[in-house]
């Protein structure tokens, strides 16, 4: 079943590498475990870049459907990210939630720099990690109820797959919707309603995008 997450927590050596202004040495370099704020290892007020740096290697062999994805969430600053001295991703202010595809870029042993800037207290207060998709799956999945008895539910489906895949929207344990689909190297809007016949509960629904006997993505997402 898919997304597969491997989370990236640590040890992560945490360097500054630059100040806004001034002179002076630089705080020196630390470790730490992510989620992880600079005040938390004692640079509480530092203004400039830091780097945030660790090393992994490939998550396995890998299936002919399957890639290999960095995700990294709640991120509240600027900052480039560099994977084996290249850059994959540039993370504006505020950003969340970044998804980069980097399947390719793997060696055997790999180095992962994020270079935060910042002139206040900053740091990476969400997870990161590499997440195995298949070839094709689900975005921004919202779920509504939009009367007592009827569920519509919005999202993106992205990617491709060598043949239509059913996709299921499940709700208290039960498949309310169902629909086939054919993802094509693209993301493509959809929106489905479908009639409850039973008592909705505020448990998170789940969509599936079910390839042959095997799920290619699963996601959760609370009723608003």
């Amino acid at each position: 079943m898919y997304p597969h997450r491997i989370r990236l927590r640590g040890p992560w050596r945490v360097e500054p590498i630059r100040r806004f202004a001034g002179a002076g040495a630089l705080p020196a370099a630390q470790t730490c475990q992510f989620p992880c704020r600079w005040a938390d290892i004692g640079l509480a007020g530092f203004r400039g870049t830091v780097r945030h740096r660790r090393s992994f290697g490939l998550p396995r062999r890998l299936d002919e459907w399957e890639r290999v994805w960095l995700v990294i969430e709640e991120f509240s600053d600027d900052a480039a990210v560099v994977l084996n001295g290249k850059q994959i991703a540039h993370i504006e202010h505020g950003k969340n939630n970044i998804a980069v595809e980097i399947t390719t870029q793997l060696n055997e042993r790999n180095e992962l720099c994020i270079d935060v800037s910042a002139d206040c207290d900053a740091g990476l207060s969400g997870e990161i990690g590499l997440e195995i998709r298949a070839t094709a799956w689900l975005e921004d999945v919202q779920g509504e109820l939009i009367d007592e008895d009827r569920l519509r539910v919005r999202g993106r489906i992205c990617g491709a797959s060598d043949r239509p895949v059913d996709a299921y929207v499940i709700a208290g344990r039960r498949i309310v919707f169902q629909t086939t689909v054919h993802p094509q190297d693209a993301c493509s809007s959809f929106e489905w309603s479908a009639e409850l016949t039973h008592e909705p509960d505020r448990e998170p629904i789940v969509v599936e995008l079910v390839h042959g006997s095997a799920i290619w993505y699963r996601k959760e997402c609370p009723l608003q």
